[in-house]
């Protein structure tokens, strides 16, 4: 049995990933909700294992795996951040020590965003960099073989995020309608508003949140709880070719 974990920086990404994949490989069983431990738990949990944290250790959140399938085993683990890799490394040994435990074939896949060279460590060529750099940092540390495959949002080639990747995918015949009525909205404004309003109302990330309100309401608005398979999107747009190939070729590599 294969197991897969699919370490990527957010919650959004979960839920892209999340509906892609069921879309990807038809298959949208043994769904699970992510959850973050609560104080009460996390101690129990470090009760149980023995473990004393500092308080340091404390503020960190205990982040759990998300299950997306069954066969092969899919999990997608969320780092609540871009530079937090080292800091949930700890984490993911963990997992992959478990699944060998279990005999399961442990394959790691990092999916970051590749983000504005204006960013720290960001750029394609500058993000690849870092990630090398801080799987160098966990072998040291660790004394062990720290390996992953790593694809960069939006396309493994352009500077971007899964923003870029979304507006690149959306319907475009609906996105028309609603971005003629919020492009107005926004010059309406402008003269009263604060400049930085308005560059932020302009924001891909704004816009796309607008764009999932309009049409499915406040609650799955919300990057973390979007269903990517609800027409608003395009997940057979020639766009999310790399992905697709990046996606299957592992799943088909490691299953012979």
């Amino acid at each position: 049995m294969n197991k897969f974990l699919i370490v990527v920086e957010g919650h959004a990404d979960v839920a892209f990933l999340k509906s892609y994949l069921s879309y990807l490989l038809d298959n949208n069983k043994d769904f699970v909700k992510i959850k973050t431990l609560s104080k009460s738990q996390q101690k129990k949990k470090q009760q149980k294992e023995g473990k004393e944290k500092n308080k340091d250790e404390d503020k960190k959140k205990i982040m759990v795996p998300e299950r997306v399938f069954d066969t092969p085993i899919i999990d997608i683990f969320p780092l609540d951040g871009c530079t937090k890799l080292f800091e949930y490394h700890q984490d993911i040994i963990d997992i992959k020590n478990e699944a060998i435990d279990k005999e399961q074939n442990f394959h790691l896949l990092m999916i970051q965003d590749a983000d504005n060279p204006k960013k720290h460590h960001g750029g394609v060529a500058a993000r690849l960099e870092y990630l090398k750099a801080v799987k160098k940092q966990i072998e040291e540390k660790e004394s062990i073989t720290f390996d992953f495959e790593t694809f960069l949002f939006p396309n493994h080639k352009d500077d971007g995020d899964l923003e870029t990747l979304l507006m690149s995918i959306i319907n475009q015949e609906e996105y028309n309608k609603f971005f003629a009525c919020y492009q107005s909205y926004c010059c309406c404004i402008k003269p009263y508003a604060n400049p930085s309003s308005i560059d932020s109302l302009l924001e891909n990330k704004s816009k796309i949140f607008s764009y999932v309100q309009t049409h499915r309401g406040q609650e799955f608005a919300n990057e973390g709880k979007r269903d990517y398979k609800d027409g608003l999107w395009n997940l057979d747009s020639e766009y999310l070719e790399p992905l697709k190939k990046f996606l299957l070729d592992k799943f088909i590599e490691f299953s012979h």
